[in-house]
């Protein structure tokens, strides 16, 4: 299974694919690696999906809330616990 989260707000993509070593390590695609202070929200589609986005920053469609919120690295590793 192939799991790919996107930011688009950021301009983010990484994914999840099994490894023998170990199976939720991301691979970084395309993204800007600095680590500042906005806090972010974790959202899921209506095809389980998940991603993040800047808190305060209006949905897009299609996205909802899924009840953490906090640094990049920290919703991220949300979402790796609840995949």
């Amino acid at each position: 299974m192939r799991v790919v989260l996107a930011v688009a707000a950021l301009g983010l993509l990484l994914t999840a694919a099994p490894a023998a070593s170990h199976p939720s390590e991301y691979t970084r695609i395309a993204a800007d690696d600095r680590e500042d202070e906005t806090t972010f929200i974790v959202v899921k589609n209506h095809e389980g999906r998940y991603s993040i986005w800047p808190e305060g920053r209006e949905l897009a469609l299609g996205w909802e809330e899924a009840g953490f919120s906090g640094s990049k690295s920290e919703c991220l590793a949300w979402i790796r616990q609840h995949q």
